[in-house]
This record gives C-alpha cells, sequence and structure tokens, in this order.
C-alpha cells in the first residue's frame, strides 16, 4: 500500500473516531453513494474507507486489471482514457465532485462516448462544455481542457478544437478566465 494511504476501519469505537468524524464531515458526503446513511447505517457497512491524494495524471485502474473498489471523488477531476490495440489515446469521460467511479464506470464512458463523438465538431464542443459545466458549482468557472485533450476527447484534430474554442470565444459564447477555465454564457451553449 501507498505511503500516503491509509486505510482505517469503519466501525465506530467511539464519537471520536476518525474515519467516522471524516465521513460525517466529508463535502461530498451528500451526493456520495453512502450519503443516505445515518449513523447506524454506517456503523454495519462491513467495508473499509480510505482517503487517498492522488498526484496529478496518476493511474487509478488499468485495463485488464479487476475492479476491487469505488470511488467517491471530493476534489477534482478524473479521466477515463482508454486506449486501442494501436496505443490511439482518447479521453472518453471526465468524472467530478461527487461522482461514484468504479466498476460501472466503463458503462458511462461508453455513453459519453456516444454522445461527444457523433454531430458536428461544434455541436461536439459544445456538448462536452455542458457535460463539464455539471462539475461546476452554479456561476463558477468551466474547466477548459487544452486543446489537444479537446481533441482527444472529441475525435478531432488540435487545429479544429482551437478554431472552434476562438469561434465561441469571438461570438461571446465562452470567456477565458484564469487557470484554464471559461466563464460560459449558459443561454449559448445551447446553440
Amino acid at each position: 500500500m501507498d505511503a500516503r494511504t491509509q486505510t482505517i476501519p469503519i466501525y465506530r469505537q467511539s464519537s471520536a473516531h476518525p474515519q467516522a468524524l471524516a465521513c460525517a464531515a466529508c463535502e461530498v458526503r451528500s451526493a456520495a453513494r453512502f450519503g443516505v446513511l445515518d449513523d447506524a447505517g454506517l456503523d454495519r457497512i462491513h467495508t473499509q474507507i480510505a482517503s487517498l491524494t492522488l498526484a496529478p495524471d496518476a493511474t487509478i485502474h488499468d485495463r485488464g486489471s479487476a475492479g476491487l473498489a469505488v470511488f467517491t471523488i471530493r476534489e477534482g477531476l478524473v479521466r477515463f482514457e482508454p486506449t486501442s490495440e494501436h496505443d490511439d489515446r482518447r479521453i472518453a469521460r471526465i468524472a467530478g465532485w461527487g461522482d461514484l467511479i468504479g466498476q460501472k464506470a466503463l458503462d458511462a464512458a461508453e455513453a459519453w462516448v456516444s454522445d461527444l463523438f457523433t454531430g458536428p465538431a461544434r455541436r461536439r464542443l459544445l456538448h462536452l462544455l455542458r457535460r463539464l459545466a455539471e462539475h461546476a458549482g452554479p456561476g463558477d468557472a468551466i474547466w477548459l481542457p487544452r486543446r489537444d485533450e479537446i481533441g482527444a476527447m472529441l475525435d478531432m484534430t488540435v487545429e479544429t478544437a482551437s478554431r472552434l474554442v476562438s469561434a465561441l470565444r469571438r461570438e461571446g459564447v465562452l470567456t477565458l478566465t484564469p487557470g484554464r477555465s471559461v466563464s460560459p454564457r449558459p443561454a449559448l451553449l445551447s446553440s
């Protein structure tokens, strides 16, 4: 087990049990899989919960390995990048705050691919921006992937992605903000 990972049993020994306190104070508890459980329900869970902090670009699960856990994302984003037999990179899905990922994540990734790989390039980019907006709070800026990442997500060239983002900026649909993010005009994202 990684030195940064500490697994703490969830069985409550006392009201000061560290994982019980962490669960009670968790910022995504209301959106998490076990968020509906009361204190007694949490006591009956026969599992262990680990609070993980992963480095950027760390791999959570490799192709062909068995999925042994599910994760609730508390901060940041997770990219799903299935690769073909030719090692072509494709970002198939992004999961964020409150999302549950694990054994069923591939099904969600396949649904995401079908939504983002059909239709004209502009419509696919707008659809991606709407998906990314789901992971931002009301009125918050949306994380804008790099142009190569947009290309990998939407099956388009970097040049096409760059041209489309520039066009949306000129049209007033997107306003660049600090930190590789954009502030969209919601009504215009539907065009």
